[in-house]
């Protein structure tokens, strides 16, 4: 299983049926989420690699579909540092997550999706 986070539509739908109605929605900038979700990590799970991996892969595809490259990059790079420590260097899936920490585009190599440029 590779880390696929899809998107809760269900949830989508919510957060926009509540800005229709004006109700008071917190809306968490992206970086204070994840560095919030890295320190639950260390609290929680000791700072587990594999679940660290997870949580930046999934900040890794939200940054890409942001147009955020260089954030994206970043994120891959995080990510793979965590497979690589919980599975190793070699395995398939911090190989796969090196090669989008040097080019985050090539994540989208096969998949329909439309991104933004970084400048947009």
């Amino acid at each position: 299983l590779f880390f696929e986070v899809e998107e809760d539509e269900q949830l989508n739908a919510a957060l926009e049926q509540a800005a229709k109605e004006e109700e008071i929605v917190e809306r968490i900038n992206m970086r204070d989420a994840l560095r919030e979700a890295n320190t639950l990590l260390d609290q929680e799970l000791n700072g587990c690699p594999a679940a660290r991996a997870l949580l930046f892969f999934g900040a890794f595809r939200r940054a890409l579909a942001a147009g955020r490259f260089s954030a994206a990059r970043s994120l891959a790079t995080a990510a793979w540092r965590g497979a690589a420590s919980s599975e190793g260097p070699e395995s398939w899936r911090a190989k796969r997550l090196e090669v989008y920490a040097q080019d985050p585009l090539r994540f989208l190599e096969g998949r329909a999706a439309p991104i933004a440029s970084e400048g947009a």
